[in-house]
């Protein structure tokens, strides 16, 4: 079916340059008898200059969904729903005029009418790796480090394996004490797994670091301290609390999954529920989390909103996810992935919101052209610098 839509708009686009010869005309001719949709769309965008005047005029109707609703039919990726009400109500009958439009856009933006991504060096994704420091301050770099065991210390050992994580594994399988502590971090523009002694498994964010014993028990709790982001998959056992500590905040679970992001930069520690119960409190509050709700934790004060959970932990599976999130929030992430420094040009108080998946796994000039290709903004990059303008 979307081979169909996408010829269409080629078919567009082409007479937009007066480019069609006599057996594409026919072919547009016939798409144009078969509806009165395909006649009003046709005529909306007969002239370039109305291309681009449609597409500052849907700027406000959150263009950036409509485009993900399409990317997601294609790569797969669950569609995102968005706040922002689109520019029509999308149903089955006009479903296929939403994916003509985006592609029109699309394809004319790629051609150079709205090429505004400008760069002398283009920067490279991120990659799977990190850094651990013993006890004894011995500081072992995951990446260049063979698969196998790489410490041990009173029955516990630390291995590599064959997909680049780490496992810790006891001589009997069973939680210890331990004084010895452990601390697991990313650099930015790096991402990492690791499994606990509990068998719980933890994926790391970039920049951030997991700071525990090396039984993982402590006072007869599974206590973690958190630096960053982490998602985590835990096990059940409830003779023994899983905590994570982070930022004057606690989340205390038996067995769930659930994603805690607590950078620094971003004013606020957000801990969303996947699966499982889970409680989060600080000094004064106590509050319990359903799964598809998030808490939001900053100057001593939990708010509780429902989400969509699943969009919040999308960077563990390669993707850049956000709903109606604005511009400094999404260029942190892409800043911390790519390791790079963005430079706000008269752009700092943007207010325009984004909603959409984008691939982690592009160049970073890849990313940026999703955004320009929703916005008026303007991106150069030179070195690890990203100038964000208009």
């Amino acid at each position: 079916m979307l081979e169909k839509e996408f010829h269409i708009s080629r078919l567009i686009k082409a007479h937009l340059k007066g480019g069609l010869n006599a057996m594409q005309e026919l072919e547009l001719n016939a798409w144009l008898e078969l509806s009165e949709d395909n006649r009003r769309l046709f005529n909306d965008f007969n002239l370039e200059q109305e291309v681009r005047n449609k597409i500052n005029k849907y700027e406000s109707a959150n263009k950036a969904a409509i485009w993900s609703k399409t990317m997601s039919r294609l790569n797969g990726h669950k569609p995102l729903k968005s706040t922002t009400p689109l520019w029509y109500k999308l149903t089955a009958a006009v479903a296929a005029v939403a994916i003509i439009l985006s592609s029109i856009y699309f394809f004319s933006s790629n051609d150079g009418i709205l090429e505004q991504v400008d760069y002398v060096n283009d920067v490279l994704p991120g990659k799977s790796s990190a850094t651990l420091t013993l006890g004894n301050g011995d500081k072992i770099s995951l990446e260049q480090a063979i698969n196998g065991k790489i410490a041990e210390d009173s029955g516990i050992i630390i291995t590599k394996t064959a997909d680049g994580g780490i496992i810790y594994q006891t001589d009997k399988n069973s939680l210890k004490s331990s004084q010895e502590i452990n601390t697991l971090s990313t650099g930015r523009g790096q991402t990492y797994m690791l499994t606990l002694p509990d068998h719980s498994k933890v994926w790391m964010n970039a920049s951030s670091s997991l700071t525990y014993s090396m039984g993982l028990l402590q006072k007869g709790v599974r206590l973690i301290k958190l630096e960053g982001e982490a998602y985590f998959e835990v096990s059940k056992d409830k003779m023994h609390p899983f905590i994570v500590e982070s930022n004057g905040q606690q989340v205390k679970v038996l067995g769930t999954h659930f994603n805690i992001s607590s950078y620094a930069e971003d004013g606020a520690t957000q801990t969303t529920l996947l699966e499982g119960s889970v409680e989060v409190r600080n000094k004064l509050n106590i509050r319990i989390l359903k799964p598809n709700q998030q808490a939001r934790y900053a100057a001593g004060d939990i708010q509780i909103k429902n989400v969509n959970a699943e969009s919040f932990v999308d960077w563990k599976n390669g993707v850049f996810s956000f709903e109606n999130e604005s511009l400094q929030s999404i260029m942190r992430k892409v800043a911390r992935w790519y390791d790079v420094e963005m430079v706000y040009q008269g752009t700092e108080e943007e207010t325009q919101t984004f909603s959409g998946t984008v691939s982690k796994s592009s160049n970073v000039s890849k990313v940026l052209k999703t955004f320009n290709d929703s916005s008026d903004l303007k991106f150069k990059i030179e070195g690890r610098k990203i100038f964000i303008s208009r």
